[in-house]
């Protein structure tokens, strides 16, 4: 095994600059804000070992008189070039008294003079400690414009350093390689499709590694996620993902402020989620954001299927939302989801379905080539097949619609087709009591009707009791307690609300206006329910002490 006598070796050769014997190069570089000269002796052999530059420009250089080659270095600083020529000679650096300009010059001479190795030590030290300077600095120095333009005719120019840059994003490294620079030495870069609100956050992360998210809107969130995957920023994008999905997947317990702030938070994302989730798959870095839409539609399917951007969807994103066995919806629905999909693809399909011709059918069924072998056929309704599937039958293969026919009328009969499993749908249904409870306050609405009126007139005078309901549409499951007596109001029956506080108010008829509505913070998962919904069941209990 080899010794190695490293720290000997740099003492040595830092003696040799410091006493000049022998030197037969002479460096000038000028002093500081005086017009001084400082002259450096050294080897021209130590030069051109460690720096191609230095091997360049002692090749073009000739000797004086004195034997001595002459090189000159007015962009440099004598404070910079002591530490330069320190480190060519031992082999070390030290930053740790240093100012930051001192340092971010010493990185711009380094480069300069192709000393490759300490360009890239200075660019890990700048980013890691000093790269919140560089940002407040940036201005200071030549660099990469990045010009930013909106729908306004502005435009907003930054100047930024292509070392960090490069460092700290792929897809920068590769523009600064690209492009070259302009008549005043400096590389041109254009984003069209980034706003500045949004490349302000960016730029402040590439340089001091910090970002605030508390006070952005939403969409302004969702924007910084699609240019950040767009640059490249994979931690940033990871970081994003995360947050959007923790802040938007179930309530906080918070002040009435901050309430209202969640409660804007999920009506964003219930506006914007077919754009969101259709994003998810055009994008291939947003796994984290797929699957959080993806959990979300299985459980609340009307999220995606009744937005007004469904017929946008992508092919893989609604094949994705076939494949769950815990989509919470009738099969016999889904397969009209689906077929309005494919519908919706081919525009010039005709509207009257009595009017179609083999060709009209055969485009559909091409469009819907993908999704056809997640729908689970075998889990429809007799009733179904005759009305939903019939019609489509051309759709189906040939063996598939014969296997569904003979299950319709035989469904002991075996079949050759794969029968995938039925959807794990919860049951939502209201249980059915084994021994009915005999309460003069009891009230169902199947039973007793769904007005408004109804429930005031028994409820009227009564204290405690509890309203269970269904929601129409979602299965979600509400309730709500009263614990004082309801006195009927001199201006009803004018004012026809039921409310438990400011949580769940119950208006009209609850079966056929679509008028209830329910406080979002109150309520834990803010899928369950659109703010104003109407009823498919409900029932009214009092509670009764035990005897």
């Amino acid at each position: 095994m080899a010794t190695q006598f490293y720290d000997r070796l740099s003492n040595d050769l830092t003696q040799l600059l410091e006493s000049g014997i022998n030197s037969d190069v002479s460096i000038e570089v000028n002093e500081e804000e005086v017009p001084l000269v400082n002259i450096y002796k050294v080897h021209s052999i130590i030069l051109q070992f460690r720096s191609p530059y230095f091997k360049k420009k002692c090749d073009e250089i000739t000797f004086n008189e004195n034997h001595v080659k002459v090189l000159k270095l007015p962009n440099i600083s004598v404070k910079v070039f002591n530490v330069i020529i320190k480190y060519i000679y031992s082999g070390k650096i030290s930053l740790e008294k240093l100012e930051n300009s001192i340092i971010f010059d010493l990185l711009i001479a380094s480069n300069e003079l192709e000393l490759d190795e300490l360009v890239e030590h200075l660019q890990s030290h700048f980013v890691n400690n000093n790269a919140s300077w560089l940002y407040l600095h940036a201005k200071l120095f030549w660099g990469p414009e990045i010009v930013n333009e909106e729908e306004v005719p502005l435009v907003n120019i930054y100047k930024v350093h292509s070392i960090i840059l490069q460092f700290r994003s792929p897809y920068f490294k590769k523009k600064c390689d690209e492009i070259t620079f302009n008549e005043n030495h400096v590389k041109v870069l254009k984003l069209p499709n980034i706003s500045v609100k949004v490349f302000n956050v960016i730029i402040k992360y590439i340089y001091s590694g910090k970002i605030s998210l508390e006070k952005l809107e939403n969409s302004i969130i969702f924007d910084l996620l699609i240019a950040s995957n767009e640059l490249e920023l994979d931690e940033l994008v990871e970081h994003l993902q995360s947050h959007f999905v923790n802040n938007n997947a179930s309530c906080r317990n918070t002040s009435k402020i901050q309430n209202q702030f969640w409660e804007h938070v999920y009506s964003w994302l219930r506006l914007n989620f077919a754009q969101v989730y259709r994003t998810s798959y055009q994008v291939k870095n947003f796994i984290i954001i797929q699957d959080f839409c993806n959990d979300v539609i299985t459980k609340y399917p009307n999220t995606i299927f009744e937005s007004e951007n469904f017929h946008s969807l992508p092919e893989d994103a609604l094949v994705s939302i076939l494949k769950q066995d815990d989509l919470q919806l009738e099969e016999s629905k889904i397969w009209e989801y689906v077929i309005e999909w494919g519908k919706a693809k081919n525009p010039m399909l005709p509207n009257n379905l009595d009017k179609w011709t083999s060709d009209n059918f055969l485009s559909l069924k091409k469009e819907l080539k993908g999704c056809l072998p997640y729908i689970r056929f075998f889990s429809f309704s007799n009733e179904d097949v005759v009305e939903k599937i019939y019609p489509y039958q051309q759709l189906l293969e040939h063996q598939l619609f014969s296997d569904i026919t003979i299950k319709f009328i035989a469904p002991n009969k075996p079949i050759s087709s794969t029968v995938l499993p039925p959807r794990n749908i919860l049951n939502t249904t209201l249980p059915t009591r084994i021994t009915p409870i005999p309460n003069e306050y009891a009230l169902m609405g199947s039973r007793d009707g769904f007005d408004i009126k109804t429930i005031y007139n028994i409820c009227d005078k009564v204290s405690k009791i509890i309203i269970i309901l269904k929601v129409n549409g979602t299965g979600e499951i509400l309730g709500g307690y009263n614990p004082l007596e309801r006195h009927t109001i001199e201006n009803f029956p004018r004012s026809l609300e039921f409310c438990f506080g400011s949580a769940l108010r119950l208006i009209g008829n609850l079966k056929t206006e679509k008028r209830c509505c329910k406080k979002i913070a109150d309520y834990c998962k803010p899928w369950e329910i659109e703010s104003r919904f109407s009823v498919e069941e409900y029932e009214v209990f009092k509670i009764s002490p035990k005897k």
